[in-house]
């Protein structure tokens, strides 16, 4: 009998310090991954896109715990006029985000891109679920209006025949 509780203490402290190891690789992860972005955003402000893009690739498979990765990413591609790849990465962004502030800014740019490809009523969406996470915002609300009013004309627009 001490032979099986011995047996099953070894067994409950090897599983405790396998968790343990992982969480400990989990955080020199995300802090790679960090130091990473970190650099990607150096580059960027420098005007190297692809080496600040393939440091901000490598951010993101290091963890994915950061959201800041894929959304500085998102906002690079949205400004060189990618916007299927921004999306991707907002969205990204969004899912990955914990606190309301991330998940808003990944939102309100969604609702961004959403705006560009003229999908209104996407961008509706995106711009309320930006202020369910952060309903003092009026850049998104007013980008909310203006989604509606576009929506509204480009639905009269289509109805009349044209």
């Amino acid at each position: 009998m001490n032979k099986i509780y011995l047996l099953l203490s070894l067994c409950i402290l090897a599983t405790g310090m396998a968790q343990e190891e992982k969480k400990d690789n989990s955080e020199k992860d995300l802090k790679s991954s960090l130091n990473l972005t970190w650099e990607a955003n150096q580059e960027l402000s420098e005007n190297e896109f692809i080496k600040a893009e393939a440091d901000y690739r490598r951010a993101i498979s290091k963890s994915n715990e950061n959201a800041i990765a894929p959304y500085n990413l998102g906002t690079a591609y949205y400004k060189k006029e990618s916007l299927e790849e921004a999306f991707g990465r907002f969205k990204q962004a969004g899912e990955l985000a914990d606190a309301k502030p991330e998940k808003h800014k990944a939102f309100h740019n969604m609702g961004n891109v959403f705006m560009k490809n003229e999908e209104y009523e996407k961008a509706i969406e995106a711009y309320k679920e930006a202020l369910r996470n952060n309903p003092e915002d009026e850049e998104t609300r007013y980008n909310l209006a203006l989604a509606k009013a576009l929506a509204e004309q480009q639905k009269n627009k289509d109805k009349d025949g044209g």
